[in-house]
């Protein structure tokens, strides 16, 4: 629903396609979305509670699911590991301001 919120009120084309720069965005919070929710479930589920460890973001990682530079800074957060999800949460609301300053 917040993703659907973003794509509903991002700045469009005369055609009403999106532009460019609204593409851009939404891909960015897009992938802050999917990392929010794996981190939100290995904190709450056993069964996916490896995802969280080093090891598991590290492998996120090398899939495509994280930057290195998102990466470092997990690993660097002094936060307990099943807290970890609330990095990606603020991405996206940092990120969605950042947008509205941009006029996307």
């Amino acid at each position: 629903s917040f993703n659907l919120l973003l794509v509903t009120n991002v700045v469009r084309s005369a055609d009403g396609s999106l532009t460019p720069e609204a593409e851009k965005f939404l891909d960015e919070v897009g992938q802050c979305t999917r990392l929010f929710h794996i981190l939100f479930w290995a904190s709450k589920a056993k069964r996916f509670s490896v995802l969280k460890s080093e090891g598991g973001l590290k492998r996120m990682e090398s899939h495509g699911l994280m930057s290195s530079k998102q990466l470092g800074i997990l690993l660097g957060m002094d936060l307990p590991s099943d807290k970890l999800f609330y990095a990606p949460l603020e991405w996206m609301l940092v990120r969605v301001n950042q947008a509205s300053d941009e006029g996307v």
